[in-house]
């Protein structure tokens, strides 16, 4: 049970390709008035309307029953996937529980580096008419979802994990279940990019994913970061790949970065790309002479591991699980919420042709190993034919 994203498609190719006997189904929820069923790049789907809670226990009885599945595997906590009672609709099945992320390390970062008084100013029009929108409605939301997740990790008996930090946050929640380490699929087009190339790439030109959405993902830590960049580098151009908000639906987050773009001079050096199809990801990745990631809070990190596999030099914080994705040879580090570092990191790739050379090396050699296409349809294959085993013990 999972929603079709980025982890679907691309661990079902390689799936397919290595063990061609597995067949994966996908249930996933969308937009549409009934229960439609579907066949996506070979694969069974059925899309539920949105609708749908844990409770329409005749539909998951439907669905299972014509599939007749051997694992049912729950694609994170976020829905309610993962509050279906299976141990009644299907207690011969064995699920497993795939952590994505963790609401409590949202919470404990979810107003970044804002003072008390911007955070104030992110009550803007949006939330006024509508205050569910607001930060501190998230906020009570989030320790909600944080009771909900922690009920949920420590109901499963089988658990797969991205990464030893996430790992060990299982852990304390849940130490009696067994727990297996998985790896990330990448999207296919990555596997056939071409690698970041100095000679290709347009230089003193800085790119990122962080959301200007939410203050979690660090865009204001980066914005103050390229305040910095600018003032000693000023040919420096920044671009945002992402959602845009416009008009009433602009939250009060977004018009506080906005003001503060407009009131460092930096409107005519930033450009927001809006959301990028994989391949003018791909493109945006390879123009680009550093890829920064500034997130407070990562299970994972697809992005990074995007952009190092790629070979783009690359500026991240030393948070949650992504100093897994690299060492101090193959990407450079910061502490979050400090900006200088950020601003300090850029500074030398963007100056220092040598050692952006070496950290595309290294972070491909890093990268490729990690991401290696037959290492992670094997380790997923070894988990199933695991769980399986245990089964018929």
């Amino acid at each position: 049970m999972s929603g079709s994203g980025t982890w679907i498609s691309g661990m079902n190719d390689l799936l397919s390709t290595y063990y061609p006997d597995v067949q994966i189904a996908n249930v996933t929820i969308a937009k549409v008035d009934t229960v439609r069923e579907e066949i996506v790049r070979g694969r069974s789907q059925w899309v539920l309307p949105k609708k749908t809670t844990a409770g329409d226990m005749d539909l998951f009885v439907k669905i299972i029953d014509s599939y007749h599945p051997d694992i049912i595997q729950i694609w994170g906590t976020e829905f309610f996937w993962a509050t279906i009672p299976f141990e009644t609709i299907c207690p011969n099945v064995p699920v497993i529980l795939d952590m994505q992320g963790f609401y409590s390390s949202v919470l404990d970062v979810l107003y970044g580096d804002l003072t008390m008084q911007e955070i104030i100013r992110c009550f803007s029009i949006k939330e006024f008419l509508r205050p569910s929108s607001s930060l501190i409605a998230l906020s009570r939301r989030l320790h909600k979802s944080v009771n909900r997740e922690e009920e949920v990790i420590r109901k499963y008996k089988i658990i797969s994990v991205q990464s030893n930090w996430v790992k060990g946050n299982v852990n304390l929640l849940n130490p009696k279940a067994t727990i297996y380490e998985t790896r990330i699929a990448l999207r296919p087009q990555f596997f056939q990019a071409v690698k970041w190339n100095l000679n290709r790439m347009e230089p003193y030109t800085i790119f990122s994913t962080a959301s200007m959405i939410e203050p979690t993902k660090g865009s204001f830590t980066l914005l103050k970061a390229f305040r910095e960049v600018k003032r000693l580098l000023p040919q420096t151009k920044l671009l945002f790949a992402g959602s845009i908000q416009t008009g009433i639906r602009k939250s009060g987050y977004m018009r506080l970065m906005e003001q503060f773009i407009y009131l460092n001079g930096l409107s005519d050096s930033i450009s927001f790309l809006g959301s990028l199809n994989t391949d003018d990801l791909i493109k945006a990745y390879l123009h680009s002479n550093v890829f920064v990631n500034p997130s407070y809070a990562e299970s994972y990190s697809l992005i990074l591991a995007e952009s190092t596999y790629l070979g783009v030099p690359t500026v991240a914080t030393y948070a949650g699980a992504m100093g897994e994705l690299g060492s101090s040879k193959s990407l450079l580090y910061f502490s979050k919420y400090d900006y200088r570092a950020c601003a300090s990191k850029i500074i030398s790739i963007l100056t220092n042709r040598e050692l952006a050379v070496k950290l595309s090396i290294q972070s491909i050699t890093f990268s490729e190993k990690k991401h290696d296409p037959k290492t992670v349809a094997e380790t997923q294959f070894s988990i199933y034919r695991s769980v399986l085993g245990q089964l018929n013990k």
